[in-house]
């Protein structure tokens, strides 16, 4: 399992910021809030694409599904972008 945690100074980040776990079957995206938290659970088979929007340090990261569906996830450094891109694709 591999967990990717946001910058706290990227906007929205800073008392909780955004995580990505991935393990062998999935991607989860969490987001705690003040009461509770937010996940969406991709099994990595569904997931369609990978967009990347980046600045000069940090990036947002978007999952599409095979579905259609987009999830979102903001203020993470290009260091781990570039590592979780490479960890989800497949070897070829």
């Amino acid at each position: 399992m591999v967990t990717y945690t946001a910058s706290r100074v990227t906007f929205g980040n800073l008392f909780f910021p955004e995580k990505i776990i991935v393990d062998s079957n999935n991607v989860t995206l969490s987001k705690k809030h003040f009461f509770g938290y937010k996940a969406n659970i991709i099994p990595r088979k569904n997931i369609g694409a990978i967009s990347i929007d980046a600045g000069l340090f940090f990036g947002d990261i978007t999952f599409e599904t095979l579905h259609g569906k987009k999830i979102q996830t903001t203020g993470f450094n290009k260091a781990s972008i570039k590592s979780l891109v490479s960890f989800l694709s497949p070897p070829g």
